[in-house]
């Protein structure tokens, strides 16, 4: 029942919004063109840019699919809303996205990464125990001080 409700209000969001007149034409084919451009800026745009910017904690796929559904909700809410030009937005936005700002983010992106990859292994190196007794070593000790194990790391 609540399915019926949020589909309702869907379809009566723009009168609701006051949206301006739109035929079913006008609708139809910018629904036809942001399907075609989806996939476009899917592989070029949208999972670039979840690999950019994903946490090492979360899954890039996971982050792909948030991306992709908010793009989807703006869309068909500008869609319904009276405003199709957002196709013609949509379509240039794959371009811009994929020739200037994925590789502009990248550049950035690339010196930060090796930046949070070189403070991980510090830290790794700085928490190091002993495999045999368990002992808490700092970086610059290879032998345990309490049971004086050589080479018997681990991180």
């Amino acid at each position: 029942m609540k399915k019926n409700k949020y589909l309702l209000l869907l379809f009566l969001l723009p009168i609701i919004m006051g949206a301006k007149k739109v035929s079913n034409e006008e609708i139809i084919g910018a629904l036809f063109m942001e399907a075609f451009v989806s996939i476009h800026m899917s592989l070029f745009v949208l999972l670039p840019l979840s690999k950019i910017i994903c946490p090492p904690t979360i899954s890039s796929k996971k982050v792909f699919w948030i991306l992709f559904a908010i793009r989807i909700i703006v869309l068909l809410t500008c869609d319904f809303m009276g405003f199709t030009a957002i196709a013609m937005i949509d379509f240039f936005g794959v371009f811009i996205g994929a020739f200037i700002f994925i590789p502009l983010l990248s550049l950035i992106a690339k010196p930060i990464r090796k930046f949070i990859m070189k403070n991980n292994k510090m830290e790794k190196q700085l928490n190091m125990f002993c495999k045999k007794c368990g002992n808490k070593l700092n970086g610059t000790e290879t032998n345990c001080s309490v049971c004086g194990t050589k080479s018997h790391l681990i991180s």
